[in-house]
């Protein structure tokens, strides 16, 4: 996706530095508790969430 869009290899490495690293599993992990904890429980991929 990253070369599809035109990020440039700088960019691109800082994704993957982020994605391999501490910082980005805690990162990970609380978008997958915000989603778990969405109410009504999330239905279909994607879902826009307003208001909250």
């Amino acid at each position: 996706c990253a070369e599809t869009v035109g990020l440039d290899t700088e960019t691109k490495s800082n994704i993957n530095e982020c994605i391999r690293s501490d910082h980005g599993n805690v990162l990970l992990a609380s978008l997958g508790d915000k989603t778990h904890a969405l109410r009504p429980k999330l239905s279909f991929v994607p879902t826009i969430v307003l208001d909250n």
